[in-house]
């Protein structure tokens, strides 16, 4: 073989070998270098302020990412310039994104992630939220009087209007009620309604419709009233003075000349009740106020009841009603010195003492508190979060880190001007100080200044994987700043002392002097969530935003219906609140400078 051969067979063989290298590197498992195909089989089924979005698995994926806006062509690249863009990061299908807005139409697309990267965007899909239709209403009754009825029902959530279908039939629906004898419509109207001019003796049918701004509910359950000359017009009034264990039943009713009328009140835990009050004689005529007092209900518990008259005429029935008593509280620990700061994960709650220079931790179902780190702590602020490993707490000036099963106590940061909140995500721990917010590596112990202002002297932070989040309670603003760097957003303005923050499936809460507000992280318009109350602390579940109000109680909002709930009344100072699946927790104020010492409680959230 002559030279020129050898050479050419040399160059050959080497780019042979050059072409076999990639299909040989990663013999110990790896990938295979691409990222993967775009999620097939995604669509979008819409409902009330939300749309559930699913796809078929992706192979080789390892997570998935949702971009959606509220005008179309959404992708990877321009989201964040589209309406109330958004990227959702490691979600999972189904994936439910909600605070949506009815009767917008939303576009969605999703990607697959893997080692080597993010995939191109899958097919994109569009819904638009809607109310659903109402329910029917629910404990309907008709109650007879002297050519009259009384028809009453529960409230439905979301209803704009009710509407009573009425025949001398039974069998009235709203289709058919113009074929039945005496058949009507009285639309329009609330409860209670008194239907009046009837004739006494005859048995007057009734069903129940709610309207929203979708349409008509179904019938409710059909009842009926005879009115008669005897009959004493009973109305069921809300309950009142309602507690823990106790309750008042209120009422009232029209006794008619000539007949001496016995009354009592129904009660019970089911709409069947099943007890009742002792029972009271009058023979006055007119209209009559009555009540009773129930005493040993359970908390949180709803019991049904319903004022009862009978006489020689007959026996006639007030409405129903319901009440919830508020829930049982159970004392988790005590003596806590100055306490702040609550946090809960699947086994334990725990808090930090600014006076006891400790924090601690107890089961969430009771049991005896354990000592996590302690320090001596200065000042009169701390805060505190948890990992899944590890409790970081500070104080004035100084953050340290502890095992969440107790041990060495490390000192992370020293000698900061006036912390106030700290905030861990990922690798990184975040502190609010005087006219800063900070973060800190705690892997390498680098720090690195996110923001400084004049103005940035309380709130508090949060963090995604897009960037960082502040509430700024004297410049009356909610701002970002990604983490790749760039200038600071402002998202909201003109706010009313922005404290608290929560950061949730891409959404900001925040609570003002008065309210409490949400919006989406990657921008829009700031929404009311509810209003004219004072908000002390704020904490989240999937389904609601609770607050402690004045410091004194315990509320909650659905995020769904807009519906208020008391939890928790009676209290003196409430200083933090928490939530898990089942429970509300909240620390009650109390130091060695100003006793009694304080408390952490426990009760059921629904």
């Amino acid at each position: 073989m002559d030279r020129l051969t050898r050479t050419i067979a040399i160059a050959m063989s080497y780019l042979l070998l050059i072409a076999m290298v990639p299909a040989c590197q990663g013999g110990g498992g790896g990938h295979s270098g691409s990222s993967p195909a775009a999620p097939t089989g995604v669509a979008a089924s819409p409902g009330d302020g939300e749309v559930t979005v699913t796809w078929s698995a992706a192979s080789g994926a390892t997570s998935y990412n949702l971009y959606f806006s509220s005008s179309p062509g959404v992708t990877e690249a321009n989201y964040s310039s589209l309406p109330e863009g958004m990227r959702v990061v490691g979600v999972t299908s189904p994936h439910i994104q909600s605070a949506l807005t009815n009767g917008t139409i939303y576009y969605f697309v999703v990607t697959a992630l893997n080692g080597s990267g993010e995939g191109s965007e899958s097919t994109e899909v569009q819904a638009t939220p809607a109310v659903g239709l109402p329910t029917p209403p629910a404990v309907v009754a008709a109650s007879p009087g002297d050519s009259e009825a009384t028809i009453t029902w529960n409230l439905v959530v979301g209803a704009t209007s009710y509407s009573i279908y009425r025949a001398t039939a039974p069998g009235v629906t709203k289709s058919n009620y113009t074929s039945l004898p005496g058949g009507t419509l009285i639309a329009g109207v609330g409860s209670p309604h008194l239907d009046s001019l009837l004739l006494n003796g005859t048995t007057y049918y009734y069903v129940v419709t709610a309207t929203n701004v979708t349409g008509e509910s179904a019938e409710s359950m059909e009842v009926s009233a005879t009115p008669v000359s005897a009959a004493t017009n009973p109305v069921t009034e809300d309950a009142t003075a309602v507690m823990a264990d106790s309750a008042r039943l209120n009422g009232s009713f029209t006794n008619p000349s000539g007949f001496t009328t016995t009354i009592w009140f129904e009660f019970g835990t089911t709409p069947s009740y099943g007890s009742t009050t002792p029972t009271e004689v009058f023979a006055a005529v007119g209209p009559i106020t009555v009540f009773a007092d129930l005493t040993g209900l359970g908390g949180g518990t709803t019991h049904y009841f319903r004022l009862a008259t009978q006489n020689s005429g007959g026996t006639f029935n007030g409405g129903a009603k319901n009440f919830t008593t508020f829930a049982s509280r159970v004392t988790l620990a005590t003596g806590l010195d100055a306490a702040v700061e609550l946090q809960v994960d699947a086994t334990h709650v725990y808090w930090v003492e600014i006076y006891g220079d400790v924090v601690k931790k107890v089961p969430l179902n009771g049991g005896l508190p354990t000592v996590v780190g302690t320090v001596a702590m200065g000042g009169n602020n701390a805060s505190l979060d948890i990992d899944s490993m590890d409790a970081y707490w500070s104080d004035y000036a100084n953050v340290w880190q502890t095992p969440l099963s107790g041990g060495p106590v490390q000192p992370i940061l020293t000698g900061r001007p006036n912390i106030f909140h700290i905030y861990r995500y990922g690798t990184d721990l975040y502190w609010w100080e005087e006219w800063a917010i900070m973060k800190v590596d705690l892997t390498s112990s680098a720090t690195s200044t996110i923001v400084t202002g004049p103005s940035l002297f309380q709130g508090r932070v949060a963090v995604d994987t897009a960037g960082v989040y502040w509430t700024d309670i004297f410049g009356g603003t909610v701002s970002t700043k990604d983490h790749s760097g760039g200038p600071v957003v402002t998202l909201a303005v003109g706010l009313d002392r922005p404290l608290h923050l929560l950061l949730d499936s891409g959404v900001l809460y925040w609570s003002e002097d008065t309210k409490i507000q949400s919006m989406p992280a990657s921008r829009g318009v700031p929404t009311l969530l509810v209003s004219g109350i004072d908000p002390t602390s704020l904490a989240k579940d999937s389904t609601h935003i609770y607050w402690a109000n004045s410091r004194t109680e315990i509320r909650k909002v659905d995020l769904s219906s807009s519906l208020i709930d008391m939890i928790v009344v009676g209290e003196t100072d409430i200083v933090d609140i928490e939530v898990d699946a089942t429970s509300v927790y909240w620390l009650v104020g109390g130091s060695t400078f100003f006793p009694p010492l304080g408390t952490l409680e426990k009760a059921p959230k629904n």
